[in-house]
């Protein structure tokens, strides 16, 4: 009898195994206190999340681990999933995603709407703002779960990462780092029934740090390039400039919807392209793929050039003019600010606030 009780123990039926220690059990003649694994982690991590932010009871189905570039990340992405872009306090680009798809956002929405899963859900429609304020707590308390996990697989400090709703992959496609993103996708069964969801993680890959033992020789060239590297995927603002209008106030407080304001002697082939300011290169106006676009006009030798100090008298001009200027000393030809036949210019020559072309009507 006692041979037995061992021999049913040794061979457990592995369905009774399960219900009795979970997937992440032991199994006999491993070491109790070995390493799980980062996979035991995230299972843990996100059960406890679903069940403590919501209370909703899910149970870890399968587990898959693997690493995508930006490219494929977007390219290869679900559609219809609500998606959170993940943030790190002073870090540039996405440090990851979080993407649940219809049937678990559904399940999220009925816990927290009516407080019980419904036999059947209908998960065909389209993702809305509701849907997100209703995943967020799931997902935020995921980050905390995992972070308290405290695992080298995932980064110190998610849990004081920004979740920010993005409608698609694509929104999120010119955010992503430069670099590859470990993806984790959970398959899960939803409480007593017999729906089943997913949910994925992704995270930017971080470089391992150099060894202690590591010749430091090249330090300042490792951090010449990181910092180059960052400042590259720094935000930059480019804004094209059509023309400008100087009116007074008392025009532009008279302005209306629908009005129409002439804008002489400009042209499509005359645009300015700006930043913070300042005046970047001379593009033409027109259209790709029919969106609006624009197009280089300026030569690449002065372009090349943008990049260094300019000299005393181009940072005199590239300044703001008291009275519209007809020309500079990097030899590009600028449209005298005019006003319409009908309004006088301001005394003093300066522009109103409402000046810039972008408050027109389109023309």
């Amino acid at each position: 009898m006692t041979s037995h009780d061992a021999g049913a123990t040794t061979g457990a039926n592995p369905v009774l195994a399960r219900m009795l220690g979970g997937p992440d059990r032991a199994r006999p003649g491993e070491a109790a206190e070995a390493d799980p694994g980062p996979g035991r982690a995230f299972r843990v991590a996100l059960l406890r999340a679903a069940d403590r932010a919501i209370g909703l009871s899910l149970t870890v189905l399968g587990l898959s681990d693997d690493c995508h570039g930006p490219d494929a990340l977007v390219a290869d992405g679900p559609a219809g999933w609500v998606l959170f872009g993940l943030t790190a306090p002073d870090e540039t680009g996405l440090a990851g995603l979080v993407m649940l798809d219809p049937a678990l956002r559904t399940a999220m929405i009925e816990v927290q709407t009516m407080g019980v899963l419904m036999a059947a859900a209908d998960t065909e429609r389209p993702v809305t703002a509701t849907d997100a304020v209703l995943s967020r707590p799931v997902a935020a308390r995921l980050l905390q779960e995992l972070d308290a996990a405290n695992r080298p697989d995932f980064p110190a400090g998610m849990a004081g990462w920004t979740l920010r709703a993005l409608p698609d992959l694509r929104a999120a496609e010119l955010m992503l780092r430069e670099t590859d993103y470990r993806m984790w996708e959970a398959t899960v069964q939803i409480g007593g029934t017999d729906r089943q969801g997913a949910l994925r993680l992704a995270l930017a890959r971080v470089p391992a740090a150099p060894a202690a033992g590591d010749d430091p020789g090249g330090a300042d060239t490792d951090w010449a390039e990181g910092f180059r590297a960052n400042l590259e995927l720094s935000p930059a603002d480019l804004e094209a400039v059509l023309g400008r209008l100087t009116l007074p106030l008392s025009r532009v407080d008279a302005f209306e919807i629908g009005q129409v304001l002439p804008l002489a002697g400009l042209t499509l082939d005359r645009v300015q392209l700006e930043s913070a300011g300042a005046r970047v290169a001379r593009v033409r106006l027109g259209q790709v793929s029919g969106m609006r676009a624009v197009k280089f006009d300026q030569p690449a030798a002065e372009m090349e050039a943008l990049g260094a100090p300019p000299p005393p008298a181009a940072a005199a001009a590239m300044a703001p003019p008291e009275a519209p200027a007809t020309g500079d000393s990097d030899g590009l030809r600028h449209t005298p600010a005019t006003a319409a036949p009908d309004a006088p210019a301001t005394q003093d020559g300066t522009e109103s606030a409402a000046s810039d072309d972008r408050a027109q009507s389109p023309h």
